[in-house]
């Protein structure tokens, strides 16, 4: 395909320095292409780590391809002499078959950046999201820490997703110590789409409700609770930037709305959550198959 006939649109979760920006950029991906009808083959990940992680993969990687320099293709044999991940970029039977006994970016990992990646991949699966592992997703230059890709087929209207967490590329174009951000493009065919079909919709009643997430697991099973509600056609409003309750609290002030949504660690356990009146504190515990029923009685 030429690029006339590909379109990109892309997401952004910032802020989160958590493994949840990933897991939900990765869900959001998931959510759209399911919409979308979109039939997902693969869903491969590349963990490159912190820049310790990286220095130390490159300096092997540039090691073991000096060595096998003699089984590239000449033209090869130059530019992993001058940029060793460039290398993966190669689609030769011969660079190829060089990869299969490369070094992992895994392998080295810091250890810090080995438990945010076992993290991760904890959460997809507790989620249900099918992964698997792919060395060969390196070579960005933006050098980000986590790697993904998703695959669909081929009479899809989505081709394909690629993104990663990108901190500290951000970092160096903000000049900002602790700037995170989780990155992803969906790349889509022009062909055959009718012209509206990525019009925004007008807007629709504000949201009157705020969902307040206590803690990793509460944010995760958010995540579940998003997709009742969605299908439901319920809006809420809701952050993954903050884990604590007054941040939240504040947001949902200044968004004046009625009530609120609310899961902790104990809630996430039982499937349920807290529905809490705005306006007097008053509240109710509610298993999640009663939310969407309970939540219509207030509009």
């Amino acid at each position: 395909m030429t690029p006339r006939e590909i379109g990109e649109f892309g997401l952004q979760v910032s802020g989160a320095s958590e493994s949840v920006g990933e897991v939900l950029i990765l869900k959001t991906v998931a959510t759209i292409l399911s919409e979308w009808g979109g039939a997902v083959t693969r869903v491969r990940i590349n963990a490159m780590g912190d820049k310790d992680s990286r220095v130390r993969f490159a300096r092997e990687l540039s090691s073991y391809l000096r060595r096998q320099a003699h089984n590239l293709p000449p033209e090869w044999r130059e530019r992993a002499a001058e940029d060793p991940m460039a290398f993966y970029v190669c689609t030769e039977e011969a660079c190829l078959a060089v990869a299969e006994q490369a070094p992992r970016a895994m392998n080295f990992l810091s250890e810090k950046s080995r438990a945010h990646f076992r993290e991760m991949l904890e959460h997809l699966e507790h989620l249900g999201l099918p992964y698997e592992l792919d060395d060969t997703l390196v070579g960005d230059d933006r050098e980000p820490r986590v790697t993904f890709a998703i695959d669909t087929a081929e009479d899809a209207t989505v081709v394909g997703t690629l993104g990663g967490r990108y901190d500290d590329h951000v970092r160096r174009l903000t000049g900002r110590k602790e700037a995170t951000n989780v990155h992803a493009s969906l790349y889509f065919r022009k062909k055959g789409l009718a012209p509206g079909s990525f019009q925004l919709e007008g807007p629709g009643a504000r949201p009157r409700i705020y969902f307040v997430q206590l803690g990793l697991r509460a944010k995760l099973k958010s995540l579940a609770v998003s997709d009742i509600l969605r299908e439901a056609r319920i809006p809420v409003l809701q952050s993954f930037d903050s884990s604590k309750l007054s941040p939240q609290l504040q947001a949902a002030t200044a968004a004046g709305v009625s009530h609120l949504i609310i899961m902790g660690q104990r809630e996430a356990l039982d499937g349920t959550v807290i529905v809490r009146a705005a306006d007097n504190s008053a509240q109710t515990t509610l298993g999640l198959t009663q939310l969407p029923r309970y939540l219509k009685t207030l509009y």
